[in-house]
């Protein structure tokens, strides 16, 4: 038995909002950082949590183009996002979701996110941290955030690729993804290690191959404007830890920007 995931990466930038609005000529992108996950090799690599982001270099000029982007990747962009879960009566309506950046950093880039949940409405923000490293080549596509959850996971992105992985997609055709779901016994939100104390739980861990399909546009509102954005459709069939053992198929449709 397969179950179908449909996820738009980026279609979240729907309702992205700034306080200036950049340059539409700018050709540099920073939305082809913020992009998904890969992997690599017949063994999935050990997952660490934790792991402080170190500064990387070019990270200055960098977050200066990222600023000038058509989608600026700067403090109080926000994004929005809505998913619809597999199982019937239990997640299957609308969750509502925004992901605000608040730091950019030659290090990190730190996101506040929250979703809208009926069956919880006292349920808080979660953080989640992503090293600028791991925006150029990171190769875990991670999900998840919020109490419980680990914020900080070494070679992860949030919810996007990295731009390795989507030059690779768009270049030969397909790459590996692998994709996380993480929880903790004990964590604490925006430590700079792991809770010695913790322990890991892995409730996904998806291995497969994500291959281009096809290409198109895609109408999104920027900046209170409707703006058509190339973007790659690709899908993976993966397997591993979680969902019974039953093959996941993912659809996406990722900003190619």
């Amino acid at each position: 038995m397969r179950l179908h995931r449909l996820t738009i990466v980026l279609a979240f930038m729907a309702c992205a909002r700034t306080e200036e609005r950049p340059d539409l000529d700018e050709v540099t992108s920073a939305m082809d950082v913020l992009t998904a996950a890969v992997g690599g090799g017949d063994e999935p690599a050990p997952v660490v949590t934790g792991k402080p982001c170190e500064e990387v270099e070019g990270a200055v000029a960098e977050a200066a183009a990222f600023a000038r982007a058509r989608i600026p990747l700067v403090e109080g962009l926000t994004l929005a996002s809505t998913w619809v879960g597999a199982n019937q009566g239990e997640d299957s309506w609308d969750h509502e979701c925004l992901l605000q950046v608040t730091e950019v950093s030659s290090a990190r880039i730190v996101l506040l996110g929250r979703c809208a949940d009926p069956t919880d409405p006292s349920r808080g923000p979660g953080q989640i941290q992503v090293c600028r490293a791991d925006l150029r080549s990171g190769n875990l596509y991670r999900t998840g955030y919020g109490p419980g959850v680990p914020d900080l996971v070494a070679g992860s992105t949030k919810d996007l690729l990295s731009q390795a992985a989507v030059r690779v997609l768009r270049t030969e055709g397909e790459t590996s993804l692998r994709h996380l779901q993480l929880s903790a016994t004990s964590w604490t939100e925006g430590a700079l290690a792991a809770d010695p104390d913790a322990t890991i739980n892995m409730e996904e861990d998806l291995t497969g191959t994500l291959k281009r399909s096809g290409t198109g546009t895609l109408s999104l509102a920027v900046n209170d404007t409707v703006v058509a954005l190339p973007v790659i459709h690709a899908t993976a069939t993966l397997r591993g830890i979680g969902d019974q053992g039953r093959a996941v198929e993912q659809r996406f449709t990722i900003l190619d920007d």
